[in-house]
Formats: structure tokens, sequence, C-alpha cells
């Protein structure tokens, strides 16, 4: 059972942040973390959006980070909410909040983004080991088709990856 959970960084992109609860929860397989994080082994996890989080967990994440700035400041909701009415921007939260499963029925999310790589910034990677001790995936770089850092202005590095 997962009892404690690390300080999320600013910017950080949900996957990275549970990349990182997982690395630190003794788990030494995917599937019993997951079964922890929600509820169920899940063979893929999505970086852009978690699915719905298992009751305890979600109250740790309520708890240490609170779902709505998780939400807002560390899934791509608000990049994908920004031109969207505002009655079709509150249902969208709301599933966001509740971690729906097919929150891209209420979010015009991007179909064909490559969901086999990560991007990061080679600048900002130097920068977060400097001051965290580790890197970490910043959310802005999750956003499709961005490929320059907006704070570094340098090219991203695409991470290939197996998400299981």
């Amino acid at each position: 059972m997962i009892k404690f959970l690390p300080e999320i960084y600013p910017d950080e992109a949900i996957y990275s942040y549970l990349s990182r609860c997982f690395a630190r929860s003794g788990f030494i397989w995917n599937s019993g973390f997951s079964k922890e994080v929600f509820g169920k082994a899940l063979v893929n996890i999505d970086y852009s959006f978690p699915r719905a989080f298992a009751p305890e967990f979600r109250q740790l994440i309520e708890d240490k980070i609170g779902l709505k700035k998780l939400v807002l400041d560390h899934t791509l909701f608000k990049y994908y909410a920004r031109f969207l009415p505002l009655d079709k921007k509150k249902v969208a939260f709301e599933k966001a909040m509740d971690n729906q499963q097919f929150l891209e029925r209420y979010l015009p999310t991007t179909r064909n983004v490559d969901t086999s790589c990560l991007r990061y910034c080679p600048k900002c990677a130097k920068e977060d080991r400097e001051k965290f001790g580790e890197a970490y995936i910043h959310i802005e770089h999750t956003i499709p088709d961005i490929h320059i850092c907006p704070k570094h202005c340098c090219e991203l590095v695409n991470v290939d990856f197996i998400n299981n």
C-alpha cells in the first residue's frame, strides 16, 4: 500500500510524477503499483491525463496536491480547454477531476499524437538536476507539435519508451 507521495515539481507532467511515485514505492512490478493507484493493473498509463484513481490513492493526491491543482497544473487540460465555451469547459473539467477514461469526448484532444515518445529540454533537465537532484518531464514539453522549449528556445529531445 502506498503511504507516501513525493512533492510534485513545478510544471511536472502527471506521467512524470507517477513514474517518480513508482520508483519510490517499493513495487518491483508496475502491475502492483498500477493496482494501488488505479484499482486495477493497467498495461498503459496515459501520459496526458490519468485514468480514474483508486479511492485511497485519490485521497492521498487530494491531501498532498489537490485534484484541482493536479488537473490544472500537471495535465494538458488548460491547453485543450483553452478555446472551449465556458459550459463545455466546466463539463470537461468535471470529467477531468473524476479522471474519466474517455475525456477526449469532452476535450478537443489531438487524435494522432505520437504516444510512443516524450520530450525534454536538455537545459531544463540540467537545471532540474541542480535544483531538485533529478530531472523530470515538464508538462509544457508534452504539448503536441511543440518541439522547442519555451524557456530556453532550444530543440526538445524525443525519448522513446515503452509505456508498460
